[in-house]
């Protein structure tokens, strides 16, 4: 999903900041969230981790793959 949600640069700036656009209710009816670690990384400078109840993969096609906290990378 690493550039399809955000744009080349790495920019979310079009996603609503306020207001009603659903993610509220998606948010709270899955237990599970998955990314690419491209998008993993910088999620990391927000503070706690903002999925911490959720489980959690991040998928990479780097070798230099780890585990970094609660969040398993995979290859």
């Amino acid at each position: 999903m690493d550039r399809c949600i955000a744009k080349n640069n790495g920019n979310v700036g079009w996603l609503p900041v306020n207001g009603s656009s659903g993610y509220d209710n998606f948010y709270k009816s899955i237990d599970t969230v998955i990314m690419g670690k491209t998008t993993y990384n910088p999620v990391l400078i927000f503070g706690a981790y903002q999925y911490q109840y959720k489980k959690s993969y991040v998928f990479t096609r780097n070798s230099d793959h780890k585990k970094y906290g609660t969040c398993p990378i995979c290859k």
